[in-house]
């Protein structure tokens, strides 16, 4: 950290920033790969 007096928060050593991020991507990717699922198995009904 360039400042000591900053305070920098950090989850598993990466920036907090940078984790949600990340988390944010592979959230999407999932919600991809599903709805390309649901869309396949669309005409499965009660």
């Amino acid at each position: 950290p360039d400042n000591p007096n900053k305070l920098r928060l950090a989850i598993n050593g990466m920036n907090v920033v940078d984790w949600f991020r990340q988390k944010y991507k592979e959230l999407q990717q999932r919600i991809k790969i599903n709805s390309f699922n649901v869309s396949k198995n669309k005409g499965l009904g009660l």
